[in-house]
């Protein structure tokens, strides 16, 4: 990594301003630390699925203003600490040859975010004897969503970006701001979209999911087994576009296998699925009015918005460091 980095939108040497969304890497800066609008979109994700989630909860009895600090401060700091925890284990040796300078990287995953979070929904419906499926059919049915912002967030950052194509869909990470240029390598080489692939894609997911529950009540965990089945499937393939490629030894990229420990556990879940209670999650009217009764949440939405922006959002004096 260079040991200085220009100020965002200046020219280059042929005088061409860096233009497009996917070179927009900085929301602000100062002397000491830089802000990504990275943070910005995750934050802006996190309040849009909390949201979301709250009035899926609430439309099955579920009082989420009771629960507001485990909801709105624990969850999205298990979210980042699942997803910086994944990063460094899938980098492993890259950590143990230079721990000094990788741990200061900034990095996460999404799927680890997914992992830890899943835990802390656990041990919460354990101690509160709630039914562990119900709370994760509510949340899956926003998680796509907020996904799709998050991915936006990538879109702008220059992470989790494809591999090099000819393809006319491809962008080009102009700014070496990004980390597409920076961390890759790639500045000025078209490459897939594939964090504009995964959002449209999450969109997809959120329509089907909030379809099926549509259509009328079903069992706790089809809905998070469907879910597993159908993202995991989706960022499965994902992976045969995005950088890095895989190496000669390896059979499948790491996320690729966490993709399919994940498929994996769809499937049993909707195997297990039809010996466990009904929820109904299809009343559209009551839908409707528990998203405007969640607005009463507003400050722990902004709670949660400002944990993921904080800890997402905010670098050191260069982008894509801690200090």
């Amino acid at each position: 990594m260079a040991n200085a980095q220009p100020a965002e939108n200046c020219t280059t040497n042929a005088g061409v301003v860096y233009r497009g969304l996917h070179n927009r890497v900085v929301l602000f800066r100062t002397r000491h630390f830089t802000v990504v609008n990275f943070g910005l979109l995750v934050g802006l994700a996190g309040v849009v699925l909390a949201w979301v989630s709250t009035a899926r909860l609430s439309a099955v009895g579920f009082s989420a203003a009771s629960y507001a600090p485990f909801l709105f401060l624990v969850i999205p700091l298990l979210i980042v600490a699942g997803s910086r925890l994944l990063e460094v284990l899938v980098n492993w040796k890259e950590v143990l040859r230079n721990p000094g300078e990788k741990l200061l990287e900034t990095g996460f995953t999404f799927q680890g975010g997914l992992i830890l979070s899943a835990f802390g929904v656990l041990g919460f419906a354990l101690l509160s004897g709630r039914n562990v499926l119900v709370l994760f059919d509510a949340f899956v049915l926003a998680i796509p969503l907020g996904h799709a912002i998050g991915r936006l967030g990538c879109h702008t950052y220059g992470c989790c970006h494809g591999r090099p194509t000819s393809s006319k869909l491809a962008l080009t990470y102009d700014t070496p701001l990004s980390k597409a240029s920076w961390s890759s390598g790639l500045q000025g080489v078209p490459l897939h979209p594939t964090q504009a692939y995964s959002a449209v894609g999450n969109l997809l997911i959120f329509v089907l999911l909030n379809g099926v529950a549509v259509a009328g009540p079903l069992h706790a965990g089809i809905l998070s087994g469907l879910y597993l089945v159908v993202d995991s499937s989706a960022r499965f393939g994902m992976e045969f576009l995005r950088w890095p490629k895989r190496t000669e030894s390896q059979l499948l990229k790491p996320f690729q296998w966490v993709s399919l420990s994940f498929v994996l556990a769809g499937v049993v879940m909707l195997a297990l699925a039809p010996s466990m209670p009904s929820v109904d999650f299809s009343r559209l009217g009551d839908f409707g009015a528990e998203l405007v009764g969640a607005l009463m949440l507003a400050p722990w939405f902004a709670v949660c918005f400002l944990v993921l922006f904080v800890c997402f959002g905010i670098h050191g004096p260069r982008v894509g460091r801690l200090r």
